[in-house]
């Protein structure tokens, strides 16, 4: 097979012809160019299977690790906002695969509750659906929503330098542990409030809503 490929390439001197003898030079030289093109063909097959298994183990490593995103944002939600650190880097996960890797990216996400002129650092990409946007303080972080039944619900976002009144009558008021901070809870028939810091700043969110949706409100939380 050797001498025939050497034959059909010209490798082999003219006047040699089917049947007449080659001599050992031209045998041994014949012979060490199949071996070269053989072994590389067994190169090129041997690395398009690596190629090959690259992606196949790519591909299965990405599926895996998009489904544990996705537990662990499913499963998690709540502790996970709760970590101030990720509460302040609340992004969508981006992965590009590519050949023979992937790209995992955050691409900070935007918050579409965000109202126009909102001048603090952070707000809540949750609010009750009930409620719809009444004013924002053009000199403050502070925003006034109401629902249908004329009843407010109100975020704040305050510095040292300002002073906070609340209407503790008849309120039922103590400290709560939730996520990374303690956060004092007043409680007056369907209204709830939370009060907490983070640095320098002191956030409230009240009004009338369960205890449930006001740690929702809480866990939302999103540096802008």
């Amino acid at each position: 097979l050797a001498l025939k490929q050497a034959d059909a390439e010209g490798l082999l001197n003219g006047d040699v012809c089917e049947g007449e003898p080659v001599s050992e030079e031209e045998a041994r030289r014949t012979f060490d160019l199949f071996l070269q093109k053989y072994r590389l063909m067994k190169e090129q097959k041997f690395q398009e299977e690596r190629r090959h298994a690259r992606r196949s183990l790519l591909r299965v490593v990405t599926r895996v690790f998009v489904c544990v995103i996705l537990c662990l944002a499913v499963l998690t939600p709540i502790a996970l906002a709760a970590i101030p650190s990720l509460r302040q880097q609340v992004a969508e996960l981006l992965i590009v695969e590519k050949e023979d890797h992937i790209e995992v990216q955050l691409s900070r996400s935007s918050n579409t509750l965000v109202p126009e002129g909102w001048n603090g650092k952070y707000f809540p990409s949750y609010i009750p659906e009930r409620y719809h946007l009444s004013r924002v303080n053009q000199f403050s972080a502070k925003a006034i929503y109401i629902d249908a039944d004329n009843y407010i619900f109100y975020y704040s976002e305050s510095d040292e330098n300002e002073k906070i009144q609340l209407d503790s009558e008849d309120a039922y008021m103590y400290y709560n542990r939730i996520g990374a901070h303690d956060v004092l809870v007043l409680e007056e028939d369907e209204f709830v409030t939370f009060v907490w810091t983070d640095g320098e700043l002191v956030f409230v969110i009240s009004g009338a809503m369960t205890l449930d949706e006001a740690k929702a409100v809480y866990n939302s939380m999103v540096r802008l």
